[in-house]
């Protein structure tokens, strides 16, 4: 079984292991664990039948994916289809899989014509006779609508909306954004039957992106599941907030000298979860007066840090802003208005 430091099968139960700059470690034993192995079999068939089908077949906990840093992909094993679309694939340790079937594009770069991925439960029995149907992308339709009264004078800002494939690299031919007037309406080409990261960029002063729904579902800081939605209610809604705020930031250290080049988070006291948080946590730099004023924010209520350290989307740099954010000090800020806040840095341990 796949197994993370130091006997864990579920990354969420493994220890966190810290490198310090220069350190050489030894002795990382690993326990690895083993299972009784399973099979599955099944057939695949498409709109022109079955030829021409592969798959591949994965962990549903991917062990590769996107990061918000870029992220870097591994291919998961898997082959053609055989005759008549037949498949079987043995040794599976007892878990969920990912499973993705499809018809081979023409090149590379080029998105597959025909595409499925599914989830696959072994418990303690081999499957059999799976039938698994692979179909084409379908388009993907949005709106962006006005939070409250339409403005006296029409809006000139646009929202650039962008979709991203979660679980895999995405296609060259499936890159690519759409802008939109607010309000207004979008549209990409067919995507596939997938799971997405939906994003909406918005760079106006008092604007912001308030929600992210899809088929009445927040899809803002979750995964947008293409093909969930029943018929005819399979519509991207982008809502922008009117009464956006900011939060102006002065760091100086408790002899009062200002604190330049400083790193300042901003953490919505509302964020559930260290996931939440990563998605939502807001960052920036003093200048050489120890100053810092944020892009436009949700109002609300916030805890603000200073610090010389620098952090990332990591699960360990994630984590320690997640366990001393009551340290932080709390700044409410009001729809529609500015707010101060004075800082002395500190060290995030």
């Amino acid at each position: 079984m796949r197994t993370f430091y130091p006997n864990s099968s579920e990354k969420e139960s493994a220890e966190v292991v810290v490198l310090r700059p220069g350190e050489r470690r030894e002795g990382m034993d690993i326990e690895v664990k083993k299972s009784q192995s399973y099979c599955i079999e099944g057939s695949l068939t498409g709109p022109g039948g079955p030829e021409g089908l592969s798959f591949s077949i994965e962990p549903l906990q991917p062990s590769s994916g996107i990061s918000s840093g870029g992220g870097s992909f591994s291919l998961a094993p898997g082959g053609p289809a055989g005759a008549g679309g037949k498949f079987r694939i043995c040794d599976l340790y007892p878990g969920t899989y990912r499973f993705v079937a499809m018809e081979r594009a023409a090149s590379l770069s080029t998105q597959a014509p025909n595409f499925a991925a599914v989830p696959i439960t072994v418990s303690d029995e081999d499957q059999r006779n799976l039938k698994i149907p692979v179909s084409g992308g379908i388009p993907l339709e949005g709106d962006v609508v006005l939070d409250g009264a339409a403005p006296a004078t029409p809006l000139t800002a646009k929202v650039t909306v962008s979709i991203t494939p979660m679980l895999r690299a995405p296609y060259s031919s499936e890159l690519g954004s759409a802008r939109s007037d607010i309000p207004g309406t979008f549209s990409f080409p067919a995507k596939l039957m997938d799971d997405y990261r939906v994003s909406a960029l918005l760079m106006t002063p008092g604007l912001y992106v308030k929600d992210i729904t899809y088929a009445d579902r927040s899809v803002l800081y979750e995964p947008l599941r293409l093909g969930s939605a029943m018929a005819g209610s399979g519509r991207v809604r982008v809502t922008v907030g009117q009464d956006g705020a900011t939060l102006s930031v002065r760091v100086a250290d408790k002899d009062g000298n200002p604190g330049a080049d400083m790193h300042v988070y901003l953490l919505p006291a509302d964020a559930r979860s260290e996931g939440a948080l990563a998605t939502r946590v807001v960052q920036g730099q003093t200048d050489q007066t120890g100053q810092y004023t944020s892009p436009t924010l949700a109002p609300g209520k916030y805890y603000a840090v200073a610090t010389e350290d620098s952090y990332d989307a990591t699960v360990e740099s994630i984590g320690k802003l997640w366990r001393s954010r009551n340290r932080y000090k709390e700044v409410d800020v009001a729809p529609g208005a500015g707010a101060l806040v004075n800082l002395e840095p500190v060290k995030i341990d």
